[in-house]
């Protein structure tokens, strides 16, 4: 009995090792945790095809929208670690939402972090009306005169950055959130509020058209979709960078050999034309990376974040 149990542990452990040796045997699943078209759409399709290429099984995307991202991290996190669903989306899911919401839906540790993809640029943009072409102007006007400045929702990166900007220049402006940095920045070119950091893709025309302001990029490196706009660290701010990472996430316990070949088409992906392509029209910054140096950068960025957010202790359901 006891060898007839010791065979079939072996053939049950030979099993598993093949299946895992044979992956991908089916369709891989790419979880994106927002709406069509609410990212950087051409990024995630470019990634997808290629590493259905990579890996000779197609990748699907699947859109789970809500909850700061939470909706899309939750599915993540139940589908198991059988290196077959995988998320593409903002950091903000692990760095962010934590101190933010109540209720996750998920552990952050169920998620870790497989690559960081690029990191994305808010600007700090105000009304022309307003009079300021620098941060160093706005710092001035906001020392003299109350002002408000919009984001597209509390507990957001753009949120984050304002404060972050704020508590280094010991301002202090009126929060309005919004649902979305689009409506924000259309109050702004309304004139009804006064700046904001918003994501650079929704505000880059508006700025090469003088219809706002554009004062510095939130990032330590200039953008290269609006070059001539300084950082904040060159505005003075030596210690400013809020860069929101897109990040490609898997779920724990994904087997070594798999992850290791998640890993090699990744990285054989990231060096195709279309991809480069496709992020630098987006405005990321390129920051590929294997799974160990993209959770080290979630924890230090939680920590950087989580430092501003329990300052202003709200919380969301």
């Amino acid at each position: 009995m006891k060898k007839y149990a010791l065979c079939l542990l072996a053939a049950l452990l030979s099993a598993g090792a093949a299946q895992a040796q044979e992956w991908p045997n089916k369709p891989l699943r790419m979880i994106v945790p927002f709406m069509a078209g609410g990212g950087p759409e051409r990024v995630i399709r470019s990634i997808t095809n290629g590493l259905g290429q990579q890996l000779g099984q197609p990748v699907v995307v699947d859109y789970k929208a809500g909850a700061g991202g939470n909706i899309g991290a939750s599915e993540l996190a139940r589908a198991g670690g059988d290196g077959y669903t995988w998320m593409v989306g903002p950091e903000s899911v692990v760095t962010i939402n934590p101190y933010v919401y109540k209720r996750l839906g998920f552990e952050v540790k169920d998620v870790p972090a497989a690559t960081l993809v690029g990191g994305l640029a808010h600007v700090l943009v105000c009304k022309p009306a307003l009079g300021v072409k620098s941060v160093a102007e706005l710092v001035s006007l906001a020392k003299t005169k109350p002002l408000v400045y919009a984001t597209g929702g509390a507990g957001t990166a753009a949120h984050v950055a304002m404060e972050m900007f704020l508590e280094a220049a010991s301002l202090n402006m009126t929060h309005v959130p919004y649902k979305g940095p689009l409506a924000a920045a259309q109050d702004l070119l309304a004139g009804h509020v006064d700046c904001s950091f918003v994501v650079e893709s929704t505000v880059a025309e508006f700025v090469k058209t003088n219809k706002l302001n554009g004062l510095a990029v939130s990032t330590k490196v200039r953008s290269t979709v609006l070059p001539n706009l300084p950082t904040m660290q060159e505005s003075g701010f030596k210690d400013y960078d809020v860069t929101v990472y897109t990040v490609i996430f898997g779920a724990a316990k994904v087997p070594a050999n798999i992850q290791a070949k998640f890993d090699a088409a990744l990285k054989v992906v990231s060096a195709s034309a279309e991809v480069r392509e496709a992020i630098q029209q987006s405005g990321l910054i390129p920051v590929w990376s294997n799974s160990e140096v993209a959770q080290q950068e979630m924890q230090r960025q939680s920590q950087r974040f989580g430092t501003i957010l329990k300052r202003l202790n709200m919380t969301l359901d």
